[in-house]
């Protein structure tokens, strides 16, 4: 290996090392805040937004940049345009509830929501593209996918929702629903990624997938606690529970936001990371 290369990868390694070192600080704030509520009721809730807000931000930044490494002729373009959307959507619909949230305290659904159900939509049309892109399945076979995962997608949500209903007795009705339906399409698509993971031999492609994964359990957590009535909006009447999902919640975000960076930073550099081939030699 040339001396170039290993000073790109040099390079390359010690952005994503000092990306690591941000996020780690940026998790250890947000559970000081939630951990020792520093300030005033307002300013704790409002910090709490803000740095939820910054996350999703994060996330959606990073998948901007990556889009715009490619042209419109190149294969990614179409993924990273619908993955990128996607995200900024769920920014978008993080600071509408933000909003909701300081200025009506407990809120249910919202005008948020519109924005984060809408975003699967390109999420699920990015996964879609990226399957094309590396397996080419027939037309048959690309229909075949797409049905397999609505109906996968439908049958979740029922079963979450008779969950939810058979344990924590919530009555049917739109919360449950939705509640319902969004860890729901977080496994499918997280399932789906998986897959692209798994194509990639866990490489640097694969990672921006990892992170919708841990949506699904930062979802379900949040559907659980809320439609139980554990979850409390308010930091200072807060739990570990609510502690605990909202910190998840954060860490998928900051997941992806980093699995998007290292996307960047093998476009910019090359591989940046030790691969099994290199360590043989």
């Amino acid at each position: 290996m040339n001396e170039n290369i290993l000073i790109r990868r040099r390079q390359g390694t010690h952005e994503f090392q000092r990306a690591l070192v941000f996020v780690g600080v940026f998790l250890v704030l947000v559970w000081l805040l939630y951990n020792y509520e520093p300030f005033s009721e307002f300013w704790n809730n409002l910090l709490s937004n803000i740095l939820t807000i910054f996350a999703a931000g994060f996330s959606a930044f990073f998948a901007l940049l990556v889009f715009r490494r490619y042209e419109l002729s190149d294969a990614p373009y179409t993924i990273w345009a619908y993955f990128a959307i996607g995200l900024w959507l769920w920014t978008l619909a993080e600071f509408v509830w933000a909003v909701y949230n300081m200025v009506y305290g407990e809120v249910g659904i919202t005008f948020a929501d519109i924005f984060w159900v809408c975003a699967y939509a390109f999420f699920g049309y990015a996964v879609y593209s990226q399957y094309r892109v590396i397996l080419h399945p027939s037309k048959r076979g690309s229909m075949y996918l797409v049905f397999s995962w609505l109906v996968l997608t439908a049958a979740l949500t029922i079963l979450f929702a008779w969950l939810l209903v058979r344990f924590l007795e919530e009555p049917p009705g739109l919360p449950l629903w939705v509640e319902s339906f969004y860890p729901a399409a977080d496994f499918v698509i997280g399932f789906a990624a998986l897959r692209i993971v798994y194509r990639f031999r866990g490489g640097a492609l694969g990672y921006p997938w990892l992170g919708l994964f841990v949506f699904a359990i930062a979802d379900m957590l949040y559907a659980i606690l809320d439609l139980g009535g554990f979850y409390t909006w308010s930091i200072n009447e807060g739990n570990l529970w609510s502690m605990v999902a909202d910190l998840t919640y954060t860490t998928a975000y900051l997941l992806v936001g980093l699995g998007c960076f290292a996307q960047l930073l093998l476009l910019k550099y090359g591989p940046v990371f030790n691969t099994r081939k290199d360590m043989k030699k």
